[in-house]
């Protein structure tokens, strides 16, 4: 998967939702609310997966996560997985 990555995108905490932040490569899924990027960050997730604001992203890549989700809020177990799958 040379080449390709993985980023989480949301609004920063304590913004009201006014400031827009997105992560470098996310390398490792620490629990279903954490995340490890390729730069050593984790970071709290919080939130629904919202697949409509995936705007450079393909339906059939947002469904592989909507699915592995399970609608619960958490980033999927499975997620690397679903996006070797993908491509």
């Amino acid at each position: 998967m040379s080449g390709v990555f993985l980023t989480v995108e949301g609004f920063r905490s304590g913004t009201n939702g006014t400031s827009i932040w997105h992560s470098s490569a996310i390398v490792e899924r620490v629990s279903g609310s954490r995340v490890k990027t390729q730069s050593g960050t984790v970071y709290e997730l919080n939130g629904n997966f919202r697949g409509g604001s995936c705007v450079k992203t393909s339906p059939e890549l947002i469904a592989v996560f909507e699915r592995a989700n399970h609608g619960k809020g958490a980033f999927p177990v499975g997620w690397q997985t679903g996006l070797a799958a993908h491509l």
